[in-house]
């Protein structure tokens, strides 16, 4: 099976092609702006078409919250317009597509979690831009994958984990949110998830809207820095931290310009009843991956 994957430099990307390529009669191809500038509509048909594949990955996006406000044609470019375009190049070829949403594509107005049959109602132009990005995929193909993820940490780039770690390492203060929730997920969960999903001895082939997500209860920001900073030093990454953290609300933090929902942890009804396949506790996830940083440190000093 020959699998191609869009944003392999990016977090859930950078996984997939670690994860999928120790499976059997598995080949990854990762394509990223090396290859082919998702800016320009016509190189990515052109190298689309000439690309051979089973399956694609579309694992690329702007998903900056202000990047998507400051640049809504770019947004809508690269999370809609060119998935669009290789979903239809897809259905061509007869290969499948995987397309990589998110759970802002959900208002947060409510606490009760989103399930994959929850109409979405995003509230930002990020949110938009990937509803519309999931509803072209999906017209295209009813054999097409969403995905919808959240919260993610992992070897990609830097992330939540990595600045809650930083301004622990400097102990500084600092305040995390504390009344917009969702779920963390490690990628390499998720990509050992979507290997499960597409390579499979029973023949089904996934499709729909799927919530590649762990069933752990939400947390908040502030609750999320806590587990980190607890973990980190239960692992011996740092000796002890000594600054505070505090609690602050959404409604304080005026440095957003753009809208954020505040409930959006979601739950999936379809991964483990009709696929069998789980995504393991983020926290064993976080455990993990400060351990691997903890042999970065003490390797390199």
């Amino acid at each position: 099976m020959k699998i191609a994957i869009i944003g392999a430099k990016g977090l859930l990307g950078e996984a997939c092609m670690r994860i999928l390529a120790l499976r059997e009669s598995v080949e990854t191809m990762g394509i990223s702006r090396e290859q082919v500038d998702l800016m320009v509509l016509t190189d990515v048909k052109e190298y689309m078409q000439a690309l051979d594949y089973d399956v694609c990955i579309y694992a690329a996006a702007i998903s900056g919250l202000e990047d998507c406000l400051a640049n809504p044609i770019d947004a809508v470019r690269v999370n809609a317009v060119v998935p669009d375009i290789i979903a239809q190049i897809s259905v061509q070829k007869g290969a499948k597509m995987v397309y990589i949403s998110t759970d802002y594509v959900f208002d947060g107005e409510h606490e009760s979690r989103p399930d994959e049959f929850t109409s979405p109602n995003p509230v930002n132009v990020y949110g938009n831009s990937k509803l519309e990005g999931e509803r072209s995929i999906i017209a295209r193909s009813p054999d097409f994958l969403v995905c919808r993820v959240s919260w993610l940490f992992g070897r990609g780039r830097s992330t939540f984990v990595d600045q809650v770690i930083n301004t622990l390492l400097e102990d500084k203060e600092e305040s995390y949110i504390g009344d917009k929730f969702s779920v963390p997920n490690f990628c390499d969960d998720l990509a050992q998830a979507m290997a499960d999903l597409l390579i499979r001895e029973d023949g089904v082939s996934p499709s729909g809207v799927l919530h590649l997500v762990s069933d752990s209860e939400p947390e908040s920001w502030y609750s999320y820095a806590k587990e980190i900073l607890s973990s980190a030093n239960h692992l011996g990454l740092t000796k002890s931290y000594s600054q505070s953290i505090s609690n602050t609300d959404l409604a304080d933090a005026h440095f957003f310009n753009e809208a954020r929902p505040k409930h959006t942890a979601m739950i999936s009804k379809r991964l483990k009843a009709e696929y069998g396949v789980e995504v393991r506790n983020w926290k064993g996830g976080l455990e993990e991956y400060l351990q691997l940083k903890l042999e970065h440190y003490l390797t390199n000093g």
